[in-house]
């Protein structure tokens, strides 16, 4: 369905489900609901506009001129980081079809599986790592490994090899050539809208996006079980549709406007502390403190080093004519700019940045030395905390842990770096970043005017917790040593930024990863939590979130990967919201045979009628399902009559019913329900 406007959206007005946000996680969950056997109309609320065919956006080596730019990014301000001097930070956020995988560096890194299991041990059950793990596989976004890999990559794999962080896959400790979300087909970079949306578009008749679109709150009224239901959403149009609308919702509503825009909109809908609501007026519907708090971020430290002029780096693009010659070898898929300008990661366990500090951050790792200075945490959210920073002191303090505690990460360019000056003409540059990978810092967003117009009040609260600042600094003192190693130092001509005192440099360099996460939690409401294992919001019906702010505690990798993972979990949930009796009956048995997901059509007394996304089933000769399947509930018992008794009981058209498959289970199945 090609895209409408706000005016359309309104005449159309019969739509199942509305997403609010066409971004990493929005378009996806959009997508596969429009093309799943249930016939759903999805319309998709995007504030921003499409990029397709824009080089900025598609182009990897350009990957970094997006930034700052309010035709893609938000532009968002921190409030004034107490610990940085007061420094005001960007925190840069896609805005457009696609959202940050539309702008970010293109890494596609899986977490380990004990990040994974972390989401479980939380209070969520069936967020396990073998559940998940599945999810990170069914991303149809095409990854690649880069297609361009400068001089300067393979020293500096050697000299991480030469300081004990060895060669390995992009899971877990050691260092490896990036997995980025290229395609290696066209050498351009694969997003939620190139990989999902624009692909699907024209054949899927029942999904909806419209543009320049903000939506405002979401509209709850109450109902009999003292819940309230979200039944619509009011929108904000933007230019000559500078007016507001009212969208009607028959069954569910899905936030996915990333960690800064979802609390916002649940705050301003009356969903939030009832404190910080009553303080504009807002009338609170739901009394969630976590809505906003546990905002957890990766930061980092730029180094940059001068190299040798015979080098290639992105500074040498300022020539046009070498411009030129990139852009032609970009079409032959080839060339700097085909491999964007990132090819290399490390992840770094605790031990091998400061064998000595290690036992001090174990000791730090509690509630009470996180200093949030006069801003008052509810008790509830502290709850959520403590058991946070209880997987993470089991990580420091395991021996045998694969979780990494620091991420070094190359750049084939000078990064920005406030205070220095900017490349200096002909010459080209690298930069090494340290990155403390598991924060312990917590920050929050919250609005800062009954407007909602106005943007919330984001503030990450960076160094609020002393592990982030002493893991930095070790974090620093191990890159530079890198540049010291015999592989890499014959080619630095000299370190322009790195190596000032290292108090004062990293109160003036820290700057965000741009993961901002954790602001509608996934945990149980007594710790915080906002949204249920089901991605529920507390307290409402027909209201769910579907982004990075349900993260319960940030893996050590770049989020995008999550993210995906996070939409496609979700996707069974969404498609089995009714199918909670099957699911029991099910579990109830313990059945395991492998790993199936199904969507329950009808009920009887004695049967199930189940559409299973799988090619195969057991025991029926490898037939394919493009029929749905009669199941008894008593999987060892199916007497004659079972459709006569699906017809009665469920009303079921005869004619659908000749073409049901009637299998007799001798061995029950198994669905891997999430």
């Amino acid at each position: 369905m090609p895209i409408i406007s706000i005016e359309d959206a309104v005449a159309e007005s019969d739509f199942d489900i509305i997403i609010v946000g066409g971004g990493t996680s929005g378009l996806l969950v959009a997508v596969r609901i429009a093309e799943s056997k249930r016939n759903f109309n999805v319309l998709v609320l995007e504030a921003g506009i499409s990029h397709e065919n824009d080089p900025l956006v598609d182009v990897p080596g350009l990957m970094s001129r997006t930034l700052g730019n309010p035709l893609y990014d938000w532009v968002h301000m921190s409030e004034p980081q107490t610990r940085l001097n007061d420094r005001v930070m960007p925190l840069d956020h896609g805005k457009g079809l696609g959202g940050s995988s539309a702008i970010n560096f293109t890494g596609l890194f899986r977490p380990t599986m004990n990040e994974l299991d972390a989401f479980e041990k939380l209070g969520n059950p069936g967020w396990n790592a073998a559940s998940l793990d599945r999810c990170l596989q069914k991303s149809l976004i095409a990854a690649s490994q880069p297609q361009y890999i400068p001089a300067t990559h393979e020293p500096i794999v050697e000299g991480l090899e030469s300081l004990g962080i060895p060669r390995t896959g992009e899971r877990g400790i050691g260092v490896s050539t990036c997995t980025l979300s290229v395609d290696p087909e066209t050498a351009k970079r694969s997003y939620s809208a190139s990989g999902y949306y624009y692909p699907k578009r024209a054949e899927l008749g029942n999904l909806f996006v419209a543009l320049n679109v903000t939506v405002t709150r979401i509209n709850l009224e109450p109902t009999d079980d003292e819940l309230v239901r979200a039944t619509g959403v009011q929108v904000h149009g933007t230019g000559s549709t500078d007016t507001t609308h009212i969208l009607q919702a028959n069954k569910e509503i899905i936030l996915s406007a990333g960690a800064i825009h979802t609390p916002h909109i649940l705050e301003h809908s009356g969903i939030g502390d009832r404190n910080i609501l009553s303080k504009f007026g807002i009338k609170c519907l739901v009394d969630l403190p976590g809505v906003g708090e546990n905002l957890q971020d990766h930061g980092l430290v730029p180094t940059v080093a001068e190299v040798d002029s015979t080098i290639e780096t992105a500074e040498m693009l300022a020539d046009p004519a070498i411009l030129e010659k990139h852009q032609e070898l970009h079409k032959q898929r080839s060339g700097f700019l085909a491999g964007g300008i990132t090819t290399l990661v490390a992840f770094i366990p605790a031990s091998k940045l400061d064998s000595g500090s290690k036992f001090d951050w174990e000791k730090s790792a509690t509630i009470e030395s996180l200093d949030v200075g006069s801003d008052d945490i509810h008790p509830n959210v502290k709850k959520g905390i403590v058991k946070q920073y209880s997987i993470l002191r089991g990580w420091l303090t395991d021996p045998n842990a694969t979780e990494p505690f620091a991420q070094i990460l190359h750049l084939n360019a000078h990064f920005p770096t406030p205070g220095i000056s900017k490349p200096l003409p002909g010459k080209r540059y690298i930069t090494l970043s340290p990155v403390y990978s598991h924060p312990f810092s917590r920050g929050y967003v919250h609005l800062m005017s009954p407007d909602p117009k106005i943007p919330p009040a984001v503030n990450p609260r960076y160094f609020s917790h002393p592990n982030d600042k002493q893991i930095l600094e070790a974090g620093l003192r191990f890159t530079l040593g890198i540049y010291d190693t015999p592989s890499v130092n014959p080619f630095i001509i000299g370190i322009r930024a790195g190596k000032q005192e290292q108090e004062a440099y990293i109160k003036e360099q820290l700057t965000t990863v741009w993961h901002q996460s954790g602001t509608a939690v996934m945990l149980p409401r007594e710790y915080g939590g906002v949204v249920d294992e089901r991605l529920r919001v507390y307290g409402t019906k027909g209201l769910r979130v579907v982004d990075a702010s349900i993260i319960p505690l940030l893996p050590s990798v770049n989020t995008q990967s999550v993210v995906y993972m996070l939409a496609e979990k979700a996707l069974a949930l969404l498609l089995n919201n009714q199918n909670s009796k099957l699911i029991w009956f099910l579990r109830q048995r313990r059945l395991c045979y492998k790993n199936i997901e199904g969507t329950e059509i009808a009920e009887s007394r004695q049967y199930v009628l189940v559409y299973f996304n799988c090619d195969i089933l057991p025991n029926v000769q490898h037939r394919k399902t493009e029929a749905p399947v009669l199941l008894p509930k008593n999987p060892y018992y199916m007497p004659f009559g079972a459709k006569r008794d699906l017809a009665m009981n469920c009303r079921i058209p005869k004619h659908f019913l000749n073409d049901i498959l009637l299998v007799p289970f001798l061995r029950p199945i198994h669905i891997d329900h999430p």
